[in-house]
């Protein structure tokens, strides 16, 4: 029947008119409190690490240049005490912001005592890269690549700087001096800044990087070293990570 709850139901009542307003003051200061909280925002972790090689060295090799001079060439650069391998590429694979090269400093490769130096890098696609020469000699400036974008070769002539902007690709470009077969070099193109060189004793470090799930990929692009290590870092966490190889690869396997 109309008017009549049935058995058993709860009634509520209407509030007053001042209960009413303090309810609504009430609510007005809890939102206030919840807008002026700030929100929780993940920290970017960092990982570090080394590379290590433990296995034989192949023999280092002498190179005579063009002035008579001899240099003496390894395929392998390891350090005798802690067995920590230079010109390793580490870089992270997965889900990560791009870089924008409006503000980055070229990347520079001098051709310097008949060497490229430093032998690795790495660069953000369309970042500068420039080519030095301070040599007294020319040289030349040949990258190999099976993009044409970041295929050619030009004469470096002494002081006079060469100056590319690479496109991204999934392999390094293999960076040579037709005049002088023995000069090598290689640039690492990718779309972010989380990457890295390992340094005389083999050290890495990527700073600055989101929380999430990455592919860590390590090569020495020389040699054909290659390892990948799945990395699952936290929010503010500082992850370390050793590579270690001891053996190089077969012939025939790069």
């Amino acid at each position: 029947m109309a008017g009549v709850k049935p058995l058993g139901a709860r009634c509520t009542r209407a509030p007053s008119a001042l209960a009413a307003k303090t309810m609504a003051l009430a609510a007005l200061i809890l939102s206030t409190l919840a807008a002026a909280e700030p929100s929780w925002e993940p920290a970017p972790g960092h990982i570090t690490g080394q590379v290590r090689y433990t296995g034989p060295l192949p023999p280092p090799r002498d190179i005579v240049t063009n002035d008579g001079s001899v240099l003496r060439e390894s395929l392998l650069d390891v350090d005798a005490k802690t067995k920590g391998l230079r010109h390793v590429a580490v870089w992270l694979k997965g889900e990560l912001p791009k870089s924008s090269v409006g503000t980055l400093a070229p990347v520079v490769i001098d051709q310097k005592d008949w060497r490229f130096s430093p032998r690795v890098v790495f660069a953000v696609e369309g970042q500068e890269v420039r080519f030095e020469n301070s040599d007294n000699v020319n040289h030349s400036v040949q990258a190999e690549s099976a993009a044409p974008a970041n295929r050619f070769n030009a004469i470096a002539a002494p002081g006079q700087p060469i100056r590319v902007r690479f496109r991204n690709q999934s392999r390094p470009i293999a960076i040579g001096c037709s005049l002088h077969p023995w000069m090598r070099s290689w640039v690492y193109v990718t779309s972010h800044r989380y990457c890295a060189v390992t340094d005389e004793r083999g050290r890495f470090a990527i700073r600055k990087v989101p929380p999430g799930t990455y592919d860590l990929l390590a090569e020495h692009p020389d040699s054909g070293l290659q390892e990948r290590t799945r990395i699952q870092l936290a929010s503010g966490e500082e992850r370390c990570v050793v590579v270690e190889w001891d053996r190089l690869p077969a012939p025939g396997s790069r």
